[in-house]
C-alpha cells in the first residue's frame, strides 16, 4: 500500500467477571467488570479471526471513541466486528460510570463499583487548537476532518472521573486474559502508555499494537519484552502546531525498534503518506474515520488468520468497442495483431491502485491462447467497501477474454484479492471505455460465484450505466481520456484525442497500435471514414446533441 510508510515489511471465556449482553444488529453487544474497569464488548456474527482487538482510549476519555462518532457514524469496535473480530474495549478504572451512565448500545451490568462522591467529568476546554479541530473553541479549520457541528455531543460524552486505586494495566490484562487467545491492543494517545505496559506483562497473548496518535511511546527499555510483537501508528494533521512533531518521530523510532526485534513496524502520516488533510487527534471519530479504519484493517491482512480464505473475483464483461453482436464475442484484433502490452496500462494513465494492486504482467504463453479464451486488453477490478461504494478497498489488474470472462494474469484463474472473502461492491473499469459497479454487495470467497455485467438482470450502480446490444449488456465506449465521462466537445472532450492522435491536422489521416483513441478495439485510430471511431463518442452521448455528455455511473 503506498500509503504506508514503510518501517518494516508490510471462544469466549470470562470465568468468574460479571457479564450482561444483548443481541443488537448482527453482533452481541454487552459489558462487565473487571479490576473496578468498566470493559465493553462487540462479539462478531461472523467471526473470522482468532485474534481479538482490545480498544484502550487516551487520558480522561472513555470506550465511547470506539462505540460510536458524535454525528452517528458506524465506530470503530463495529467495523471490526463486521470483519470478523470479536472487540472488547477497556476504560480507565477511574471512570465512574455508576454517575454518568453506559454508552449506546452497550448496557451497564450490575455489580459496578458504587458511585464516587465528587466525581467531575473530565473535560478540558483547551483542547480545539490542541487536538487539531480549529485555532480556537468554534472556530473550526476549513479543512476539519473532525465533525465540530457536533462537538457538543462529544463533549457531553467525556466519562466521570472519580478515584480508584485499581491499575488500568492490570485491567487490560484482565481482559486480554480473559479472551483465552491472541489480541491485538489497540491504543489511543496517553492509552498508548497503558496498553505497552498490559503488553509487556502479556506478551505470549500479545500478537502487536496499533497506536494511534501515541504518547507513552515504546523505548529500547521495553524491549526484550516486545521482541517479535508487531506495530502500526497512524497520524493525522496538524501535527508541528500541534506541537507532536517529537512524538511522531518517537513513535517512528519506536517502529525501527519493533523491526530489530524481529516484528513488522509501519507508520502512516495521512497527510505526508496518503495526502489527507484536516485530520484530528481524534481519528476514530472523524469524518473519514472508515478511511482510516480500512488503512489499519488492510494492514492488519497481513496476519489475518481468517478461515474463511480470501476474496476472488470471477466476473463477466462485454466492451462495446470489440463487441460481434452475431457472435455474442469481442474481436481480439489487438492480441492479434500482437499490439497488447506485457504490463497493465492503468497505472500510466494516472490510475491510482490500491493495496497491493498495479504492476500486473501477461503470464507465460497467455497470448498464445486462441478461441472464446483468448485475451482482449486489460481491466481493472475495484473492490468497495459494503456499506460505503466511495471507499476502494483494494485494486487488481486483470485481463479480459472474448467470452467476456475476466480472469487473472494467468489466463484462467479467478482474481485474487488480499481480502478477507465477504461482501463488497465490485467495480470494473477500461481504458477507453465507462466502467460498472454492482449496485449492491455481492459475496466473495475463495470460490467465487460469476458476477455477470453482461446480464440485463443483474442489478448495477446509477442510470443507464451499461448500452443493451440486442439483450445484451455491454460498457459504453469513448472515454478516450479516461475521465469517466463521454465528451464530444467543449474543454476536455474524447474526440479531440482522436483527432491529436493521428496528427492534429489531417482527418483521413490513421495510426496503428495500442491507443487510447482505439475506440473499437481494432489496432487503428480512425478519425473519419466508415468504422472511424469518433462517431461513437456522439453516438454514446445521443447522436444529435454534441455538447450532451455522458457520466459513468460509479461514485
Amino acid at each position: 500500500m503506498e500509503s504506508i510508510r514503510n518501517l518494516g515489511a508490510f471462544a469466549l471465556s470470562i470465568g468468574g467477571l460479571i457479564i450482561s449482553a444483548q443481541s443488537m444488529a448482527q453482533h452481541t453487544y454487552g459489558s462487565f467488570y473487571t479490576n473496578n474497569a468498566l470493559v465493553n464488548f462487540v462479539l462478531s456474527e461472523n467471526r473470522t479471526e482468532d485474534a481479538a482487538i482490545v480498544m484502550v482510549p487516551g487520558l480522561n476519555l472513555s470506550t465511547y471513541l470506539y462505540a460510536t462518532t458524535p454525528d452517528g457514524r458506524t465506530g470503530w469496535a463495529d467495523l471490526f466486528a463486521d470483519h470478523g473480530y470479536d472487540v472488547y474495549l477497556v476504560n480507565d478504572p477511574r471512570h465512574d460510570f455508576a454517575t454518568s451512565g453506559p454508552i449506546a448500545p452497550f448496557p451497564l451490568p450490575p455489580g459496578g463499583p458504587a458511585a464516587t462522591p465528587g466525581a467531575q467529568q473530565g473535560w478540558q476546554n483547551d483542547i480545539w487548537r490542541r487536538w487539531g479541530f480549529g485555532d480556537t473553541q468554534g472556530n473550526p479549520y476549513p479543512n476539519a476532518q473532525f465533525p465540530t457541528g457536533s462537538f457538543n455531543v462529544f463533549a457531553q460524552n467525556y466519562p466521570y472521573i472519580g478515584s480508584s486505586s485499581a491499575s488500568f494495566p492490570g485491567a487490560i490484562q484482565a481482559v486480554i486474559d480473559s479472551t483465552g487467545g491472541e489480541v491485538w491492543l489497540l491504543a489511543h494517545s496517553a492509552g498508548a502508555g497503558q496498553a505497552i505496559t498490559a503488553a509487556r506483562a502479556m506478551s505470549d497473548q500479545v500478537l502487536g499494537m496499533i497506536l494511534i496518535e501515541p504518547a507513552g511511546i515504546p523505548d529500547a527499555n521495553d524491549f526484550p519484552d516486545l521482541n517479535g510483537l508487531h506495530m502500526f501508528g497512524v497520524y493525522g494533521d496538524y501535527i508541528t502546531s500541534r506541537n507532536q512533531t517529537t512524538r511522531k518521530l518517537a513513535t517512528e523510532a519506536a517502529a525501527v525498534l519493533f523491526q530489530n526485534a524481529g516484528g513488522i513496524a509501519d507508520v502512516v502520516s495521512l497527510p505526508e503518506d496518503s495526502l489527507v488533510l484536516g485530520n484530528s487527534h481524534i481519528l476514530m471519530q472523524d469524518l473519514n474515520s472508515a478511511y482510516v479504519f480500512d488503512i489499519i484493517e488492510l494492514w492488519l491482512q497481513q496476519f489475518s488468520s481468517n478461515t474463511l480464505g480470501n476474496a476472488q473475483v470471477a466476473a463477466k464483461v462485454f466492451l462495446d468497442g470489440p463487441y460481434d453482436q452475431q457472435a455474442a464475442s469481442m474481436a481480439n484484433s489487438l492480441n492479434q495483431q500482437g499490439l497488447l502490452p506485457a504490463s497493465e496500462p492503468f497505472t500510466a494513465l494516472n490510475y491510482t491502485h490500491v493495496a497491493g494492486g498495479g504492476g500486473e504482467t501477461l503470464g507465460a504463453g497467455v497470448l498464445a491462447v486462441q478461441g472464446p479464451d483468448a485475451i482482449v486488453d486489460w481491466v481493472v477490478l475495484e473492490l468497495r467497501d459494503a456499506t460505503d461504494p466511495t471507499a476502494i478497498l483494494a485494486t487488481r489488474s486483470a485481463l479480459l477474454q472474448r467470452d467476456g470472462d475476466v480472469v487473472d494474469t494467468d489466463g484462467t484463474s479467478p482474481v485474487p484479492f488480499a481480502l478477507s472473502a465477504g461482501e463488497y461492491h465490485l467495480a470494473i473499469k477500461h481504458r477507453n471505455h465507462l466502467g460498472v459497479m454492482t449496485g449492491t454487495p455481492v459475496q466473495l470467497a475463495p470460490t467465487p460465484n460469476v458476477i455477470d455485467f453482461t446480464d440485463p438482470l443483474l442489478t448495477v450502480y446509477g442510470t443507464d450505466a451499461r448500452k443493451t446490444r440486442n439483450g445484451v449488456m455491454v460498457l459504453w465506449g469513448g472515454d478516450v481520456n479516461f475521465d469517466g465521462v463521454l465528451k464530444y466537445s467543449g474543454s476536455g472532450n474524447d474526440r479531440d484525442v482522436i483527432l491529436q492522435t493521428i496528427g492534429g491536422t489531417v482527418p483521413t489521416a490513421t495510426l496503428t497500435g495500442y491507443l487510447q483513441g482505439d475506440v473499437n478495439m481494432d489496432g487503428v485510430v480512425k478519425y473519419s471514414g466508415t468504422n472511424n471511431d469518433r462517431d461513437v463518442i456522439l453516438q454514446h452521448i445521443g447522436g444529435s446533441v454534441p455538447t450532451n455528455t455522458r457520466a459513468q455511473q460509479i461514485p
